[in-house]
C-alpha cells in the first residue's frame, strides 16, 4: 500500500453515480455518522439527543467518532433497541469510535483495533449483506501509525467471504487538504497543496484502499467549517439515496444523516400513544424529553431535526406567563380540526371564559 507522496494537485476520477433503485415501497433504511466529541462527558450526555435521533428516524444504525468512552460501562451509554459496538483507547485518553446496530440486525464483529492513536471497528450485518467500517484517526497520527491500521482494513475486506458484500467506510480521517467536488455527476478526489507529508501520505494511503475495493466518497458538503473532514466510502454508490448535513449543538461537527436504498427493515418502533405527553412540559426548566412521545410528524410539519424543535419549545415554555386555576368545570366548543393549533385556540378562548379564581363567566355553557 506504501505510495511516494506528491506535492503536486493529484485528481482521482471516481465511478459515477448510478440512480437509485426504486422498484420497492417499503421504507428505506437511514443512518446517521458523525464526530460525536464525547458521548457522555461529564457536563453534557448526549445519549438522550442520540436516543431523539434514532428513534425519530427509525435509523437503522449510527456510527460515532470520538466516543471518548474509555472509563463508561456499556449499561451507561445503552440505546434501547440497540447493540453497541466500540472500540476505546486503551491508554491513551479521548478517541474512540462506537456504532450503535438495531438489534434485529443479525451482526459479526469483524475488526476491533486501537493503537491508542488510530481506533478501527469493523461489522457485518448478516441481513443486509453489508459491512460497516469506522475509523477515526487524530491529526498527530503519524504515518506509519496510520498505514497500520488501514492494513487492518485491507485485510479484513480481502478475507470477506466470496458473495461480495456492501461496504461502507465512515471515518473522521483530519485529511484537511483531501477535497472533494461534484464535477459533471463525478465525484472527484483532489489532494491540493499545503499540507503536512504525513498528510500528504495519509491522503495517499486512504485512496489506494478505497480504489482497491472500489470505494467511492460521497460527501461533498463541508462537515467542520469550511472543511470536509467526516467521510463516506462507498462500493455501491446505489446504496446512498440523499445526504442531509445538518449542524448540532452537541459538537462543532456537523452530522450525517444518510438514506440508504436499503430495504426490509422490521417496524421495530411502534407508535405510541400520545395521550397526556403535553402534561410533561415544564414550564418553569428543561423539558425531561426522555418521558415525552412527541408525533412522528413533527419533522414534517416543522421541517427542522426533532432535537431543534424541542431546544425551541423548551424556549417557548419558559416565556409562556402562568394561566389562573380553572376551579369549575368550562364547556369547549367542538374544534374545527384535531391539529394542535385548533385544539390550542380552543383552550385558550376557554380561559377567557374564566374569572380570575376559575369562576364561569356568564353564557359559558351557552355553545
Amino acid at each position: 500500500m506504501a505510495s511516494t507522496p506528491n506535492q503536486q494537485i493529484q485528481i482521482l476520477m471516481l465511478e459515477k453515480k448510478s440512480p437509485p433503485s426504486t422498484n420497492n415501497t417499503t421504507n428505506p433504511m437511514t443512518f446517521f455518522f458523525a464526530n460525536i466529541q464525547g458521548l457522555k462527558p461529564a457536563t453534557n450526555n448526549k445519549i438522550p439527543f442520540i436516543r431523539g435521533l434514532l428513534a425519530e428516524a427509525k435509523a437503522m444504525f449510527a456510527a460515532f467518532t470520538e466516543t471518548h468512552i474509555k472509563d463508561h460501562l456499556d449499561n451507561e451509554i445503552w440505546i434501547p433497541g440497540y447493540n453497541l459496538y466500540r472500540c476505546d483507547r486503551v491508554n491513551r485518553q479521548k478517541g474512540g469510535v462506537g456504532l450503535y446496530i438495531e438489534e434485529s440486525l443479525v451482526c459479526t464483529e469483524l475488526l476491533n483495533a486501537s493503537n491508542d492513536v488510530v481506533e478501527v471497528l469493523a461489522v457485518k450485518v448478516e441481513n443486509q449483506n453489508l459491512v460497516i467500517v469506522v475509523v477515526y484517526k487524530p491529526p498527530d497520527a503519524t504515518s506509519q501509525q496510520f498505514q497500520e491500521q488501514l492494513l487492518k482494513i485491507d485485510h479484513c475486506l480481502e478475507n470477506l467471504p466470496a458473495r461480495a458484500p456492501n461496504i461502507l467506510l465512515l471515518g473522521y480521517f483530519n485529511l484537511r487538504h483531501l477535497k472533494r467536488r461534484n464535477i459533471a455527476n463525478n465525484i472527484v478526489a483532489v489532494i491540493t497543496p499545503g499540507g503536512s507529508s504525513d498528510e500528504n501520505s495519509h491522503s495517499h494511503e486512504l485512496l489506494n484502499l478505497c480504489t482497491k475495493f472500489n470505494l467511492n466518497q460521497q460527501i461533498i458538503e463541508p462537515t467542520r467549517l469550511e472543511n470536509t473532514l467526516d467521510l463516506i466510502f462507498t462500493n455501491n454508490d446505489d446504496l446512498i439515496r440523499n445526504v442531509t448535513i445538518s449542524n448540532t449543538i452537541y459538537s462543532n461537527h456537523n452530522i450525517i444523516e444518510v438514506q440508504t436504498c436499503m430495504r426490509g427493515a422490521p417496524d421495530r418502533h411502534n407508535e405510541t400513544s400520545h395521550e397526556g405527553a403535553f402534561t410533561k412540559f415544564n414550564f418553569n426548566k428543561k423539558t425531561k424529553w426522555d418521558q415525552v412521545s412527541l408525533p412522528a410528524h413533527i419533522r414534517g410539519i416543522t421541517n427542522r431535526p426533532l432535537a431543534v424543535f424541542k431546544l425551541a419549545l423548551d424556549k417557548h415554555l419558559k416565556s409562556v406567563p402562568d394561566q389562573p386555576g380553572c376551579g369549575s368545570y368550562v364547556g369547549l366548543r367542538a374544534a374545527s380540526s384535531n391539529s394542535l393549533v385548533d385544539q390550542a385556540l380552543i383552550h385558550q378562548e376557554a380561559w377567557s371564559q374564566t374569572g380570575p379564581r376559575g369562576a364561569l363567566t356568564p353564557g359559558t355553557l351557552s355553545r
